[in-house]
């Protein structure tokens, strides 16, 4: 009766609290359940922890690079500047379980940082806002200002998937999207440095 009611309780409490989604999502290979982990990180930093200065042009090359994927180490700690060209709210993504509401705001944020407030998306660097960002900035909407200069402090991150969209690793692309599979994912902080005139 005693783990009939422990887990009775358990159930209740992931359904109340939204925590039945692992942190590997719904992935069902082992490649996609690590990205998944990484994603899904928490966005507390050490005090200690300081992070490295990385120009966002290094990340936005002008031609291809065959070895894009070994340029820069997955997981540093970096800070960079940029302008915030478009974002959007997302929804279900196998991160979250396909559970996310893009109306509720309940899923990550897909941002594109330029090097200027004008350029195209399939210029732009990817950054992510999480859920794990929302809880602890629920102020989040203030810094999504469209051509404003923005500062992001946050984890580099191999989005492998998106190899196919992307102008420096897809060979016989259709539909270029974004310029690198590499983000900046999660987002730990941002700065807005300039609002648009």
């Amino acid at each position: 009766m005693k783990k009939f009611l422990l887990s009775a309780l358990l159930l209740v409490c992931s359904f109340v609290y939204g925590q039945d989604c692992p942190p590997e999502g719904d992935a069902t290979t082992n490649a996609k359940k690590e990205l998944n982990k990484k994603k899904n990180m928490g966005v507390e930093i050490s005090d200690d922890q300081q992070a490295e200065e990385l120009p966002l042009r290094n990340l936005l090359p002008s031609r291809k690079r065959k070895n894009d994927k070994n340029l820069w180490r997955e997981g540093a700690y970096v800070v960079m500047d940029g302008y915030l060209v478009d974002f959007e709210e997302q929804g279900p993504e196998s991160c979250n379980c396909k559970e996310a509401l893009k109306s509720q705001k309940t899923g990550d944020v897909h941002m594109f940082l330029g090097l200027v407030p004008g350029a195209a998306k399939k210029n732009c660097l990817v950054i992510e806002i999480t859920p794990a960002f929302k809880e602890k900035s629920p102020d989040y909407e203030d810094f999504l200002i469209k051509k404003s200069r923005i500062r992001v402090w946050g984890y580099l991150f191999y989005d492998f998937p998106h190899e196919k969209d992307a102008f420096t690793t897809c060979n016989a692309c259709t539909h270029i999207w974004r310029k690198t599979p590499w983000e900046v994912h999660p987002i730990t902080d941002i700065e807005v440095l300039e609002e648009p005139q």
